[in-house]
């Protein structure tokens, strides 16, 4: 049997960014840079745009960063969520949900546990 090489599977982290005080956005990012650290280590490629554009508040438009985002993760093969579906902080950001609908709308796999990943895509 050939072994998977997941490194060509590029994947792209979705979760939310936009909080009410920079330690939430700060937490917001290092759930999403953990679950970047993981799936690098299940031996994936990974994008993860919270590391990206973390300093570009007030420089960038939201909107022209929304919009790149959503460009690179058409590029990426699936997705995987920085946090639990139904967790609260995914209901609540318009910008995951937007993502995720977008990503399923392009038949794209949105996962948010490492198990399905390993499960289902190798």
């Amino acid at each position: 049997m050939e072994k998977i090489n997941r490194r060509k599977k590029v994947v792209y982290i979705i979760g939310p960014f936009r909080a009410k005080t920079d330690h939430e956005r700060i937490k917001n990012i290092r759930a999403a840079e953990a679950m970047a650290d993981t799936l690098w280590e299940m031996g994936f490629t990974v994008i993860c745009c919270h590391m990206n554009t973390k300093n570009m508040e007030g420089f960038i438009p939201d909107d022209d960063i929304l919009e790149g985002d959503i460009e690179i993760m058409m590029r990426c093969d699936f997705c995987v969520t920085s946090f639990p579906f139904k967790h609260e902080k995914m209901v609540n950001s318009v910008g995951s949900q937007n993502e995720i609908k977008h990503a399923r709308e392009h038949n794209k796999s949105v996962y948010d546990n490492c198990k399905m990943v390993k499960l289902r895509e190798g």
